[in-house]
């Protein structure tokens, strides 16, 4: 099985039929979207929520501070270096193929970015 090099908050039945998988936006972390699980799971579902951790990194439009971000955004233009977002792209796509593994089908997995700050 695939596992990914990073921090997940996992949610839901190990049965799952289904998987969100969500990537935090700027700043925040996957514990910031733990809450939804609850909410967005019919009584019925079997849903497998998954919240990965972007790593920590300097940030421009953050005037330098460090926080989470899937990739550095340039405060003029909201682009990001190409290598550190297809690290994003990586990672996303490796959560996919890992709940694949496990046995959801391809059209049954959802996944979510918010990557441009509020």
């Amino acid at each position: 099985m695939t596992q990914p090099d990073i921090n997940l908050l996992e949610a839901g039945p190990e049965d799952a039929d289904t998987a969100l998988i969500l990537l935090h936006g700027f700043g925040a972390d996957g514990r910031d979207l733990g809450p939804l699980a609850e909410l967005l799971t019919p009584s019925e579902a079997r849903w497998r929520f998954i919240f990965p951790d972007a790593p920590e990194r300097p940030l421009r439009a953050a005037g330098g501070m460090t926080l989470r971000a899937w990739y550095d955004l340039d405060p003029e233009g909201f682009e990001g270096p190409a290598e550190e977002i297809a690290g994003a792209e990586a990672l996303a796509l490796a959560l996919v193929q890992r709940e694949r593994e496990r046995g959801i089908a391809p059209e049954r997995i959802i996944l979510g970015l918010r990557a441009v700050p509020p």
